[in-house]
């Protein structure tokens, strides 16, 4: 199954993959998918991005010790494992946390933004999907509280940049994230790019195409090593899959499948909204490790 799209969906499936030794690459990125031998979570997780966006408003935008941080979150392993990573760093960092927990029907964050503004945060993080990504930046600009707000991956869409969030958007928000831009110079995204715009003239090129088909290659890889040593029994994909340390695309940073316990990356880029660009974002930052990572995932 090279992409089965949320958390939710792969743990109803879960007992299925583990009993069939099934080779599964969700689309999520919670901590929690960690630790069965099928499943792999492609790049980092959301705590290891969060501990990065941490930094990023520690290195960047001035946040000093004592400073209050806002975190938007999803209920659920995504928002809750998001949030994991930010306490951590924040703690590290003698920053404080204040969290706002919503559900995905909640698209309208005026009272979020309200009640951060009344904790008097520097800065914005949120776990959440697009929509509310775009309410948080909107309301926030409309009501003068101009702070960096940084998104997980899931919670940016190129199709924002046509909504009137877009200019708010643009001057506050960046995106942590595994993979890197759309718009990147990487030979590899570049070649993708060409080959899918040539394919389907029109369509939008998004973080999601860029997934599905790092993912594919990725199966497609596992499948011919598993060929060439001779089984293709699921076991053996499994197995073959979980030999590799150094698994490279090209279309993004290396990953690491043999340890089953930790994310296959622990690098994450710093991404900005950019109209102009393709997919609607540019790289900010290239991919790195966030002081602390190995400090975490050993503790």
């Amino acid at each position: 199954l090279p992409q089965v799209i949320g958390s939710p969906v792969v743990a109803a499936l879960i007992d299925d993959i583990e009993r069939d030794q099934l080779l599964t690459f969700p689309q999520a990125w919670a901590a929690s998918l960690l630790g069965k031998d099928p499943v792999q979570v492609l790049g980092t997780t959301y705590d290891v991005d969060m501990i990065a966006a941490v930094d990023f408003l520690t290195r960047t935008k001035g946040l000093k010790k004592g400073d209050t941080i806002g975190h938007v979150y999803f209920e659920g392993d995504y928002g809750a494992n998001a949030l994991e990573g930010s306490t951590w760093a924040a703690e590290r960092a003698g920053l404080k946390i204040v969290d706002q927990k919503i559900k995905a029907t909640d698209t309208d964050l005026s009272a979020q933004v309200s009640a951060l503004r009344e904790a008097g945060v520097k800065a914005v993080l949120i776990s959440a999907g697009p929509a509310q990504t775009a309410s948080l930046a909107g309301v926030a600009a409309s009501r003068g509280l101009q702070v960096p707000i940084v998104s997980s991956a899931p919670g940016f869409a190129p199709q924002l940049m046509k909504t009137p969030a877009a200019k708010a958007l643009e001057a506050m928000l960046h995106v942590v994230s595994a993979a890197p831009a759309v718009s990147s110079d990487l030979p590899g995204v570049k070649k993708m790019v060409a080959s899918y715009e040539k394919k389907f003239p029109g369509s939008p090129v998004d973080s999601g195409v860029l997934s599905g088909y790092n993912a594919a290659q990725l199966l497609g890889a596992d499948l011919k090593k598993a060929c060439e040593a001779g089984s293709l029994t699921r076991e053996d994909v499994v197995k073959t899959h979980r030999s590799q340390k150094n698994a490279d695309t090209g279309l993004g940073t290396p990953q690491n499948f043999s340890d089953v316990n930790r994310p296959a990356s622990v690098s994450t880029y710093v991404l900005k909204p950019d109209a102009k660009a393709v997919g609607g974002i540019v790289v900010a930052e290239e991919a790195h490790v966030a002081p602390g990572i190995a400090e975490y995932l050993n503790s």
